[in-house]
């Protein structure tokens, strides 16, 4: 009985239902484009061949998020977060450390890790401000 009375008032105020629910691109204030857009937005201002206005109008990409892009030389703006404390590099030692130590089935601990990290921190005299006295896992 409900679902008749339903039914009428949809006919009677005119009121009609969708059946099938398209969502929006992208949540509202979010990127609403293609990133393969946006290469192509970018390379064609850095080329000269448009402005970034005229980028901004044809491929349908915020003015501001051209220009951001366009600025950025060293890709800043790939990497996500607070920078790591260790480089690289230096990532890449410790991880050659401890495989060196699994090669030698000399056991490791989590807290092993990080004692190294610290002393390896304090030896280069570096002063990690996330680290509680430059060992990691400990939040400041």
């Amino acid at each position: 009985m409900v679902g008749i009375g339903l039914h009428l008032c949809c006919i009677f105020f005119d009121v009609i239902m969708p059946r099938n629910y398209r969502k929006k691109l992208g949540p509202r204030g979010k990127r609403n484009y293609d990133p393969v857009y946006l290469e192509r937005a970018v390379l064609a201002i850095r080329r000269g061949t448009l402005s970034t206005r005229k980028a901004s109008e044809q491929f349908a990409i915020p003015y501001t998020t051209l220009n951001r892009w366009v600025k950025d030389k060293d890709n800043k703006l790939l990497t996500y977060g607070r920078p790591p404390a260790l480089q690289n590099l230096e990532e890449e030692k410790l991880v050659q450390i401890l495989l060196i130590c699994v090669e030698w089935r000399f056991p490791m601990k989590i807290y092993d890790v990080r004692y190294m990290v610290q002393q390896y921190l304090n030896k280069c005299e570096r002063r990690e401000v996330r680290f509680h006295d430059n060992l990691p896992g400990l939040v400041v």
